[in-house]
């Protein structure tokens, strides 16, 4: 019987390969573990003057209510004066200052720039477009309507409540994702500890005022709650590249906006916060099969909203269609006793689904009357020889999640057909039709996801491009297993694309 460890496998080489990377591994985190403790050490010490980056005292008092709540653990009053001035912070690159914000999508956002205050938000968007009498309207081009911002998401919310009384905790969120996201991109290392230190101060005062709105102090404001909570989860998702953890956050902040009712939409402020989360909540709630308030007539058509022009972007557009097919294809997926005059229902409505995608996507093209996109040589050989360049990033963004809603209802249409033909084979119900054109979606969805990572990469839409990935992988992997079909060079694409992605620091929504 041999004594001792079992061999590694493979040749020597490789052998004393393995060895040297593990003990380059250690020797690694070892020196990681003592820089830890020395700039642990230099801050309770109060030796600010070796730190790469000053820590503001926790120590300050102040009047603000959000920044004098009481920590649990130590009992004592914590507050962040003005974000401190930090000289060796890398600065951004102008020619790539969206690579701080990768986990922004641009087009859901806006580019602030070194600006961040209300008066010179519609100076620093760069893209505008015109506000439309009605839905139909919405793609129109134009020149006589009254020209307003287009953002439809939380930056733009935190820069109209950033310079308010109560905003104090927002900005240390804030902070501690800049530095998240800023450590990640530079080669500061003292940085992300440095994030890890502003985001669990901000975390503890984030639950001290949750606790006050739970108790119902009129003084803490819902709106600056949500976008704290939502600024919170962009810092953890640069840091721990957590989607899980990712999507917690947002349904916590949907917790948070569903129990303060539509009062809360009535600022400019809530509204872009509403829409914004509502953009960012919707894969996974298709991933996940959950239901929302958000499908609720009363969050989908409420009285004010036709004010508001963000209600007609071509991107929340589909976002309403899409929160109403919603809760049939939840309820499909629910085990259920199979019922004809039922089924035919769910087929005619995904029908009418359809139809309302085909308009939108003809008003889309129709607003961009020159091209949509035009086709060049794929960079990601293996799937595709052609993909898509777009020719504004707003356009992208909303094509991309469009084809994702296409592969979501084809696919709920191929569920439904297949029940009504196992009940009954009716001539006009083709199963094998619906899944044709979910296949379509699919590569026509792959063929987007390389122009937001290789020929627009500062566009910051890069998140927006792991639904359609998430999507096709999905029903490529779920063709191959149940209708045994050959889709190994899909599946294989796929993975390719998200092993590329995860190299650059943006990890596929699921593994397969």
């Amino acid at each position: 019987m041999p004594i001792g460890r079992p061999r590694l496998p493979g040749t020597e080489f490789e052998r004393a390969q393995a060895r040297r990377e593990k003990v380059r591994a250690n020797v690694q985190a070892f020196r990681k573990r003592q820089k830890e403790k020395r700039v642990v050490s230099q801050a309770d010490d109060g030796d600010e003057e070796n730190l790469v980056i000053q820590i503001p005292d926790d120590s300050a008092q102040d009047n603000d209510l959000f920044l004098s709540c009481t920590d649990e653990s130590s009992g004592s009053t914590s507050s962040t004066p003005n974000p401190p001035i930090c000289p060796n912070l890398p600065a951004p690159k102008d020619e790539n200052r969206e690579s701080w914000l990768w986990a922004i999508p641009f087009e859901m956002g806006v580019n602030l720039g070194d600006s961040f205050t209300s008066t010179t938000l519609a100076a620093a968007l760069q893209y505008e477009y015109l506000v439309a009498d009605s839905p139909s309207r919405a793609f129109g081009s134009g020149t006589d309507s009254k020209i307003t911002i287009k953002c439809a998401t939380w930056t733009a919310s935190m820069s109209l409540e950033g310079q308010s009384q109560e905003a104090g905790v927002l900005i240390e969120a804030a902070l501690a994702a800049a530095l998240a996201i800023a450590g990640r991109d530079g080669d500061n290392q003292a940085m992300p500890l440095y994030a890890t230190h502003v985001q669990n101060r901000a975390l503890r005062r984030l639950r001290c005022c949750l606790r006050q709105y739970e108790q119902g102090e009129s003084s803490v404001d819902a709106v600056l709650l949500s976008l704290t909570a939502l600024t919170c989860a962009m810092s953890e998702l640069a840091a721990n590249q957590s989607w899980d953890n990712f999507n917690r956050h947002l349904l916590g902040i949907g917790a948070l906006i569903s129990h303060s009712g539509l009062a809360m939409l009535k600022s400019p402020a809530g509204l872009e916060n509403f829409h914004g989360y509502r953009a960012l909540q919707i894969p996974f709630l298709f991933m996940n099969r959950h239901t929302t308030f958000l499908s609720s007539s009363e969050w989908m058509k409420f009285p004010f909203r036709g004010a508001k022009s963000t209600a007609f972007d071509p991107l929340q557009s589909l976002v309403d269609i899409a929160l109403s097919i919603l809760p049939d294809i939840v309820k499909q997926d629910v085990a259920t006793k199979i019922n004809l005059p039922l089924l035919s229902e769910k087929l005619q409505r995904a029908m009418e689904v359809m139809a309302e995608l085909d308009s939108w996507e003809r008003r889309l093209r129709k607003r961009h009357q020159s091209a949509l996109y035009v086709e060049i040589p794929a960079i990601w050989q293996g799937l595709h020889d052609l993909t898509f360049e777009f020719v504004v990033p707003s356009a992208a963004i909303a094509f991309a999640m469009y084809t994702a809603l296409r592969i979501h209802v084809a696919s709920f249409m191929a569920t439904v057909s297949e029940e009504i033909h196992s009940l009954k084979h009716e001539a006009w119900v083709d199963p094998n039709m619906a899944v044709q054109q979910a296949l379509y979606w699919c590569h026509i969805a792959c063929q987007c996801v390389e122009s937001f990572h290789v020929t627009a990469a500062d566009s910051g839409g890069r998140i927006v491009s792991l639904w359609p990935l998430e999507t096709a992988w999905e029903l490529f992997s779920r063709l191959g297993t149940e209708k045994s079909m050959d889709m190994s060079k899909e599946t294989a694409w796929c993975r390719s694309v998200a092993e590329r992605l995860a190299l650059l620091g943006i990890p596929p929504y699921r593994w397969r």
